[in-house]
């Protein structure tokens, strides 16, 4: 099938305002037909889903922000997850139409009120972290 087109962009602690919401597109990167590398595969793959995330790391605090193209989807949720080697307190947002990772959506409750402005996902290191994504686990 056709690839989707998403923003792409990774923060941590602010280092990239352009990233924050309300994003910036024009500032942002929009990657079109974006393709993905596939774990235990060689070459790239079509990106079906844009998914952004939003949180801070448990054990350091330190605000990340993630836009990135996604083989899978990651669902919509909140709470405690491990991204990569890291456990984070925030919000994941899977869609699947162009652009749709630049919103800001309405977010289910969620019990840590600082977590209610927050979203996560672009690639901190572009070539692992992407096929990393779907390794995601939701913890609790």
């Amino acid at each position: 099938g056709r690839c989707i087109n998403c923003y792409t962009c990774s923060s941590l602690n602010g280092s990239d305002p352009n990233c924050h919401d309300p994003l910036n597109p024009a500032y942002t990167r929009y990657s079109t037909d974006c393709t993905v590398p596939k774990e235990k595969h060689i070459g790239e793959f079509p990106a079906h889903f844009c998914v952004k995330v939003v949180g801070r790391t448990v054990e350091t605090n330190i605000e990340m922000v993630i836009r990135i193209c996604s083989l899978e989807t990651m669902d919509n949720s909140c709470g405690v997850f491990r991204y990569e080697e890291t456990v984070l307190q925030g919000c994941i947002l899977t869609c699947n139409s162009n652009g749709c990772n630049v919103a800001t959506p309405l977010m289910p409750s969620v019990s840590a009120p600082w977590v209610a402005g927050l979203f996560l996902l672009a690639a901190l290191v572009p070539s692992t972290s992407q096929s990393a994504l779907h390794t995601g686990v939701l913890i609790g």
